[in-house]
Parts: structure tokens; sequence; C-alpha cells
């Protein structure tokens, strides 16, 4: 069962119909509920933290426990629009906005988690609202991010693997 679930959630996460149908409205719901989330336009099947917590803490372990409904439906389309229609039921609504509280409350706790959520210029750079100072990550080699300043003058972030040339003054990105 489990590996049905599983499968269930990438189909509706990776399938632009089925994300259409699933995903996209409760991605809306959390998203109008909390406006500062990121989502990221350039992504296929965009997603903001709140609607990965609602389907990995919320609907995924209702599927596992509630699996013997899912099961009676043999295809994986079929199961997505069983799906669509869960999501439409009070109980999941209120799941999706404890997914929202959920997120709202680790950004509160995780100042620098809130600032990597604004960015207005560049999905690969973020911004404090208060300072307007903008910054961008890498991560180190033994896997920790680093974070980096990036002048007020610099143009946009054009990648994710871009990096300021504080000589130059351009970004350059690794061969």
């Amino acid at each position: 069962m489990e590996a049905a679930a599983k499968e269930l959630i990438h189909f509706i996460g990776t399938d632009p119909d089925a994300y259409a149908k699933v995903v996209k409205p409760v991605n809306d719901i959390t998203q109008k509920a909390n406006p500062d989330l990121f989502t990221n336009p350039g992504d296929a099947c965009p997603s903001n933290m709140a609607t990965n917590i609602f389907f990995n803490k919320y609907l995924y372990p209702y599927l596992l426990t509630h699996s013997e409904r899912l099961m009676k439906i043999q295809s994986i389309l079929g199961k997505s629009i069983w799906l669509a229609n869960l999501i439409k039921y009070d109980f999941m609504q209120k799941n999706i906005m404890r997914a929202v509280n959920d997120a709202t409350k680790y950004l509160k706790l995780h100042a620098a988690e809130m600032m990597r959520q604004y960015r207005p210029i560049s999905n690969f750079e973020y911004q404090d609202k208060a300072s307007k100072q903008r910054f961008y990550d890498t991560t180190r080699c033994d896997g920790t991010p680093e974070q980096h300043r990036i002048p007020p003058d610099a143009a946009p972030r054009p990648s994710g693997n871009a990096a300021w040339n504080k000589f130059s003054h351009t970004w350059v990105s690794p061969k």
C-alpha cells in the first residue's frame, strides 16, 4: 500500500493534468492564505512549502490508513480523480489550513527561511524585506549552506549556480 500511495503522490506532482486538478487548487489555497510563501513559477508543477506539508504530513498518512478505498480503484488516473474529490471535503480543507499554519510557524521560528521565501527580483536570489539587501546561497564542500550578499546595483542572478565576482562585478557560472 505504501508503494501505491507514493506512486499516486508522485503522479499528481509530475503529471500536468493531475497536477492541475489536484495540486494546483491546494497550492492556490495555501498561497492565498499566506502570500509570503515562495512558489517557483519556473517549475513544471510548482508548489510552495505549505502545499508540500499538506501532501506529506496530512494527505499521505491518510492514504496509508484508508487504503481500502484507494486500492479498489484500478487506474492511477482514477485514483487522482478520487483524490481531487477527497480534497474538497471539509476535513481535508481544514488539513490544508493546518499545513499553512505549520509552514507559517516554521518560518517564524526560522527567520532565514522566511527571508528565503521573498524573491522579488529573481528565482535564484532572495531579499530581506526591511533592508532590501539581496542574497543568494551556495553549498559548501561539507554540504552546509553559505549565504552571500549581492550588491544593490547588481543585475538579477541569472541561474542557480551563478556566483557574484566582486572583482569583475559580474555573475559567473562554473563550466
